[in-house]
Parts: structure tokens; sequence; C-alpha cells
């Protein structure tokens, strides 16, 4: 079996691990497995991975809507598909995946008979665009659904929101639950001293990419309101935001760049996240691994990873953020408590193994009439 893994870019997060844990675990398995992918855009790092796993670049592809380097990038992805004849397309991010679709609709199925699967990483029906392109990112989402042989969706809350928009039929959809490898984590007091922090503070960490739908100013406002604690916010991205945040930010509140995520956790004593729009936000697993409760805004499927007031508090404004914060601050006995059940629970839900296993399957099960040995 081949099988080429598709994405816009790999930058630094979350969909970057996703791909660097799936491609390294097909390859065990003796998958031959290639990475094909853009550049980055302005403001953003890319992930070590891509050059780790011998990534293909494709130079005209890129996040940002450029129709003359789009259709560029549509003939260069079409020419490897023709070269390299995989069995399995499998796209990541809604770019990637319009590419995919475009490339399977212009290639002849009796002689290139690759599945095409379109992994959801989330999706974009909230949160990203103004209302009047939201409808036409709908609108060729459905038109082009009949080109996708399976879609996987890291929960079941994406799974029911994009079917509810008529994406797609609900049995070609497979929920995978990201694969997350455990850190050797260092010492807290190690940890802390990388970032400058004392070892007896108050420290709630955010991780992630500094961009409007992950919403860090509310970061800074519950920060305002809890002087006593400090606020880690670890990852990079747009840069005007990033110098906009670092304008108004309290003296409580450390802006750490692309920090590793093993030495933020590490740090921390809360997991903050305030994301508009999220599907199962790896860096609240990479938190649970650290035996670290989150406070979470209860959007997409965020509630499939936070079980309210078990492994951490789910809220929905800003005031509820302020008093779920302050709560697992002073109440050592509930955080420590929430952070046990975090850490039990990505280890039975998040393994590797078993999502490199359910990509497998996956694969199989639309490839067996015609699966190369």
């Amino acid at each position: 079996m081949k099988t080429i893994q598709f994405i816009a870019r790999v930058n630094k997060g979350g969909t970057a691990v996703w791909l660097n844990n799936l491609i390294l675990g097909l390859r065990e398995e003796g998958i031959e497995t290639l990475l094909v992918a853009g550049h980055i855009s302005v403001g953003e790092i890319e992930a070590e991975s891509f050059l780790e796993l011998g990534g293909i670049r494709i130079n005209s592809l890129g996040r940002s809507i450029n129709p003359l380097l789009d259709f560029q990038a549509i003939i260069e992805f079409r020419n490897i598909i023709k070269c390299e004849f995989p069995d399995i397309v499998n796209t990541h991010t809604a770019k990637a995946g319009l590419i995919g679709k475009l490339v399977r609709l212009s290639l002849p199925r009796s002689k290139y008979k690759f599945k095409l699967i379109h992994t959801y990483h989330g999706h974009l029906l909230y949160g990203y665009f103004r209302p009047t392109f939201m409808k036409l990112i709908k609108f060729l989402e459905r038109l082009l659904s009949n080109r996708v042989d399976l879609y996987i969706v890291p929960g079941q809350t994406v799974r029911d929101e994009l079917v509810s928009e008529n994406i797609g039929d609900r049995g070609k959809y497979r929920i995978i639950f990201p694969g997350v490898k455990d850190f050797d984590f260092p010492k807290k007091s190690d940890a802390r001293k990388l970032l400058k922090i004392s070892e007896d503070a108050l420290v709630v960490g955010w991780l992630g990419r500094i961009v409007a739908v992950k919403n860090p100013n509310k970061v800074i406002e519950i920060a305002k309101k809890i002087p006593n604690a400090f606020f880690v916010i670890g990852g990079s991205g747009e840069r005007d935001l990033e110098e906009y945040l670092q304008s108004i930010a309290p003296p409580n509140v450390i802006f750490a760049g692309w920090v590793e995520a093993q030495v933020l956790w590490a740090s921390s004593d809360i997991a903050l996240l305030t994301s508009i729009n999220e599907a199962q936000p790896i860096a609240l697993i990479e938190a649970g691994f650290a035996s670290i409760p989150a406070v979470a805004e209860n959007v997409g499927a965020v509630c499939e990873v936070i079980e309210d007031q078990k492994n951490g508090i789910l809220v929905k404004s800003l005031e509820e953020s302020i008093l779920a914060v302050n709560r697992l601050l002073t109440d050592e006995e509930l955080r420590l408590g929430m952070g046990k059940f975090a850490r039990t629970m990505a280890g039975s839900k998040y393994s590797v193994s078993k999502f490199v296993s359910s990509h497998i399957e996956c694969y199989k099960e639309i490839s067996r009439p015609y699966l190369r040995t």
C-alpha cells in the first residue's frame, strides 16, 4: 500500500503533530507514505517534521488564496499523483481538501484508482471567514463531496456539525481520536527555570497559534483579573496580533514563543484554552499527560477532550473563565484530583498505536477491491 498525506502547509501546531505521528506510524507498519505540502505563511514557523519526514514541496501552494498559484498547485499535485500512483490520498485541512477533490475529478478512475480520504482537523463553519465567503466554502464542500470516499474526523461533534450542513453522507464519516505521544516531562523546577518563573508561583499555560480564531485576547483579559498568577502564552502566529497583545498585556503575562510543549506543561498548574472554534485540541491532551487540568471554552469537540468537572472545567464566557481559573488555583486538592483524571484519560483514549491502526483500518476498508500487497 502507498499513501500520500497532503496538506497546504506544515506549520507548527496540532495538525503537524497529527501528521508526524501518523506518517511515522504508517512507515513502521511497512506502508509507504509520502508527505506533500506547500509553504508556510509570513509569521508562521514550519514544523521540523516536514524536512525530517522527507516532505515534497509544492512551491506554488500556501495558505493564502491566489487563483493563479492555486491553479498551478493543482497541476503540480496532479503530476505527483500521476508519477506516484498511490492507493490512498489523504488530504488534510480545507485548501488541500479542495485541491485533492479537483485532482480526483480531473483524473480518469480507470487508470488512477486511488481512493480519496479527507481529514477534518476541525472545520471552517464558523470563526474564520465572513458569512458570504463561508457560504461559498459550504457550497463547494457539498458539491464535491461525492469525490470523497471517506471522511476522517477527530470527534463526534465535528462530524455532527458537518453532517448538519449536508457535507457528505453520515455513513462516510469515521471518528479517529488524535494519537499523542507521552512526553518525558522535566521537573517542574527545571521547566520553570527555563521560563524564568519562580518555583512557588501559580502558573496558567496557553499553547497554540496566535491567530484570531484561537482568541488569545481572552488570556490577557483573564490575566488582568487574576494578578496573583502568571499566564504563559506559548506559540506564535500573526505578527500584528502578537505585537498588539504584548502592548496591552499586564506584567503577569509571559510570551514564551514556540516553547516545547513538555516544558510549558511541566511548568504549569492549569491549561487554558480560549478558542472560538476547535476540534480536539492536542495541546490539552498533552497537558493531560502532564497531569494538568484545563479550563476550556466549550466549543466544537472540546467537550470530548475535557469532561466537565472531571479533568477540567468547560466555560462559555469571560466571567466563567475567570471563576474557573480562580477556583482551580485556590483549591489544590481539586486541581490535583482533576489532573490525575486528565492523566488517566490521556493515556487510555489517545494512544498513538490505536490512532495509527484506526487509519490503516480505514485505508483497507475502502481499498480492498484492488489493493496492492
